[in-house]
């Protein structure tokens, strides 16, 4: 498995156990639906500016840098 495809099963595990799904990430991010699939489906990448903005709005971290 690619790290892409790990962050977007974290953000989707992230979704899932505060009770979201794409379309409410979306709306929480001001971003286009079909984006946000394509980034949980890890078809398109993710910036470092967009996977910052995903933790803000999930309040978790998506990704530990050490």
């Amino acid at each position: 498995m690619n790290h892409l495809q790990k962050i977007a099963d974290r953000v989707k595990e992230l979704l899932k156990y505060k009770q979201m799904n794409q379309h409410d990430l979306a709306v929480k991010m001001k971003a286009d639906e079909g984006m946000v699939s394509r980034w949980l489906n890890g078809k398109a990448n993710l910036t470092i500016k967009t996977i910052s903005r995903m933790e803000e709005v999930l309040g978790e971290q998506i990704i530990i840098v050490r």
